[in-house]
């Protein structure tokens, strides 16, 4: 993909993701489904790597509901004060990278360059919450804040090997508010190990308001973390009826 062309990249990527809800609505997936739409954006600016414009600092991110919602217009990523340029969020992910994630997945495998016949099978087979090939370099699980530990310590044996390359973990804003991310992204700032955090915020944790829930909105604590923010126009799973499979 070109990552350059963000409006043609952005078509490929909602295109795919309703020929997946449209398969679904039809019964042919067999398994639970979770599509992505209104994230596109700060996901390619993300894998292409952030530029002049793409981000804000934290200390210059306004939390209240009219902020939130001028930052998901922008499609900005927010990040840390204490940031700096040589970070690997400026670069880019690297097809050498490794990708973990969530059940919500689908646009970060193709962003990787999984190939989309691949994948549409993987999905097909009931497995779009599991999307998870060594070639391809992506793991991802349906266990809320499972694949973090497991990108820390892939990302330990990355250091320990003197490897170049970098991996990717991206979770939902209310696995952000779990002991194991908070343990996960502090063990891997203290003892520097080359991974970076993105945490996809679309304030809902299935029918729940993360805000809610913690009465407010976490600051972003480390340089390792970068956030996004952006409205999901789909349901937290499926299409929003009832499908036998």
């Amino acid at each position: 993909m070109n990552l350059e062309n963000l409006t043609g990249v952005k078509d490929l990527l909602i295109g795919f993701e309703r020929e997946m809800a449209a398969l679904y609505l039809d019964g042919k997936i067999n398994g639970p489904a979770h599509f992505s739409s209104g994230n596109e954006i700060p996901l390619i600016k993300i894998f292409r790597g952030l530029r002049e414009g793409d981000y804000e600092y934290s200390s210059r991110i306004d939390l209240s509901p009219e902020g939130i919602k001028a930052l998901q217009e922008s499609g900005q990523i927010e990040v840390h004060d204490s940031i700096n340029s040589s970070r690997p969020i400026f670069k880019g992910v690297k097809s050498n990278d490794w990708v973990f994630g969530s059940y919500r997945n689908h646009l970060q495998a193709l962003l990787h360059d999984v190939p989309r016949d691949w994948l549409k099978t993987n999905i097909l087979q009931g497995r779009s919450m599991e999307v998870v090939h060594p070639d391809y370099k992506i793991f991802t699980t349906g266990i809320v804040g499972g694949q973090l530990p497991i990108a820390v310590g892939y990302a330990m044996a990355l250091k320990r090997k003197g490897s170049l390359d970098h991996v990717w973990a991206f979770c939902g804003d209310m696995a952000a508010e779990t002991g194991i991310f908070e343990e996960t992204t502090k063990y891997a700032q203290n003892f520097n190990l080359p991974v970076t955090f993105v945490v996809e915020y679309n304030g809902m944790s299935v029918d729940t308001p993360t805000e809610r829930v913690w009465n407010g909105i976490s600051p972003l604590r480390r340089s390792n973390t970068v956030r996004y923010f952006y409205a999901n126009k789909v349901p937290h799973q499926g299409v929003g009826k009832e499908v036998g499979f």
